[in-house]
């Protein structure tokens, strides 16, 4: 649920760190 967002956040936040 929360990987969508870090899908958005991913480029930008933590460069895929979240995306797994």
């Amino acid at each position: 649920m929360l990987e969508r967002n870090y899908q958005l956040i991913r480029p930008f936040s933590f460069g895929g760190i979240y995306h797994k």
